[in-house]
Formats: C-alpha cells, sequence, structure tokens
C-alpha cells in the first residue's frame, strides 16, 4: 500500500509551490526528480484538457478545504488535481492504469 504514502509525499511536494501559483499559465517546478505543475485551477485543467484529453471523473474535499480532483483519459491516462482555496492548484500526481 505504497499508493496513499505516494500521494501524501506528493501532496505536501505541491504544496510548497502554492506560493507562486498565482499565476495565468501553469509554471512547472522541480521536487526532486519530480515536475510539478502549478498555477490557477483553470490553468492547469486546460492543461490537462488540451494535452491529455482528460476530463474530470470524480472529486472531493478535506477538512483544510483543499480539494482534490482526478481527471482521465479514453486511454487510461489519468492525474489528480490538489486544490487549496484562495492559493492555486498543483498537478500532484499522474499515471497510467
Amino acid at each position: 500500500m505504497r499508493f496513499p504514502f505516494l500521494i501524501a509525499a506528493l501532496a505536501l511536494a505541491g504544496a510548497a509551490f502554492f506560493a507562486p501559483a498565482a499565476a495565468e499559465e501553469a509554471q512547472a517546478n522541480i521536487v526532486g526528480e519530480l515536475v510539478v505543475y502549478c498555477g490557477a485551477h483553470g490553468a492547469i485543467v486546460t492543461l490537462l484538457r488540451k494535452a491529455g484529453g482528460q476530463e474530470k471523473t470524480a472529486d472531493g474535499a478535506a477538512v483544510t478545504g483543499a480539494r482534490l480532483e482526478f481527471y482521465r483519459n479514453k486511454f487510461g491516462r489519468w492525474s489528480i488535481v490538489m486544490t487549496v482555496p484562495n492559493t492555486g492548484a498543483c498537478l500532484i500526481a499522474t499515471g497510467d492504469s
């Protein structure tokens, strides 16, 4: 069950870049060997739709007000976006199923 740990680690890494997330376009940030895209929520969603044809399939909320959204395309590529109110969004995980 390493998956929940990975999501938590990526969420924490992505949260470190929320300060510059107010930009109009998604910006790539390097976290170790990972590339984490952060920006305005709309910019992240546009990136997923245009680059990968992904659409939102599920979402959820945390008690802190953060939202997690799950995106997926017809080929099985998936992404998770974490959004923090009044701050921005980060693409924190991607993969294939």
